[in-house]
Parts: C-alpha cells; sequence; structure tokens
C-alpha cells in the first residue's frame, strides 16, 4: 500500500508506523508509494491521480488524515475506479464526517480533545517554571473499521 503523509508528520510516527507494517507483513515499500502532499487538499488528489495512473499501482493508500483522505477518495473516483473494491483507503484522525463519506472511512480515532488539553496543561507547567526533562505521553488510539477497506484472504486489509 501507498502512504500519502506530510513530511513533518514522520516525526510524530504516522510514516514509521506505515513502515513498519509494511515491513511486519512482508510487503514491498515502494518510494514512488510514498508522497508528500504538503497538507494541500489539492496537491493530495493531484499526487494520488499520478500515483494511480502509474504502471505500479498499490491496492491500498494509507492517509495521514481523514481530510486528505476525502481528497485521494474524489481522485479514485475521478479516475472510474471504486473505494474499496479497486483500492482500500485507511487514514488517521476518526472526524465526523469519515461516517457520512461515501464509502464511510476507515480511519484511526485520535483523541484529539484530550491531546489539546494535555498540551496546555504540560505548557502552562513550562511557563510557571517546570524544568523537569522531556516526558512521553502515550494516549489511547482505535482503528475504527468501516467500509473504504475490503478483505484480502479472509483478513482485513489495511
Amino acid at each position: 500500500g501507498a502512504h500519502i503523509n506530510q513530511d513533518d508528520l514522520k516525526n510524530i510516527g504516522r510514516h514509521e508506523a506505515y513502515l513498519r507494517v509494511m515491513k511486519k507483513y512482508n510487503l514491498p515499500i515502494d518510494p514512488n508509494w510514498v508522497l508528500d502532499c504538503k497538507w494541500h487538499r489539492d496537491i493530495c488528489f493531484n499526487e494520488t491521480i499520478k500515483l494511480l495512473q502509474s504502471d505500479n499501482r498499490p491496492t491500498a493508500i494509507f492517509v495521514a488524515s481523514d481530510y486528505m483522505a476525502i481528497a485521494a477518495m474524489r481522485a479514485i473516483n475521478s479516475l472510474g475506479l471504486k473505494v474499496p473494491e479497486d483500492i482500500s483507503v485507511v487514514a488517521i484522525s476518526d472526524i465526523q464526517e469519515a461516517a457520512y463519506l461515501n464509502p464511510p472511512l476507515t480511519t484511526v480515532s485520535v483523541p484529539q480533545k484530550d491531546m489539546g488539553k494535555i498540551a496546555t496543561e504540560v505548557l502552562l507547567q513550562r511557563i510557571n517554571g517546570d524544568s523537569t526533562i522531556k516526558r512521553q505521553i502515550f494516549v489511547p488510539c482505535k482503528l475504527v473499521v468501516r467500509n473504504s477497506v475490503k478483505k484480502i484472504n479472509n483478513e482485513e486489509s489495511l
């Protein structure tokens, strides 16, 4: 599968997760399948078109945000291809609109409000003089399976 992202997102692990899953399942990683769309939907649309018109078209796309996945799905449809019959799409965020797309988008639900609250608390602690060492805070995420992926070999495909 391909990965549509923004270079900055590599720093927070989405690209690394893509690479890890591809390696875990012994799937080929084609460098031409990793697209930097600069967090711009028009670029995402155009790059997805190019990807899908290439000789080595992936069967799935992992998109770094639901908003970018909407552009990718539009590109897929504009070429007369269907999600998920021709290409599966998985994204990250679980925005409200994801459940209402056609087909509804499979996505990783990220607790954005909790992340904002934690970030605000940490910032206020730093402003008030907390100079402790950096720490990592993990928030729970979950895969919300909808209809934008197809089953392959009796297993859910990502």
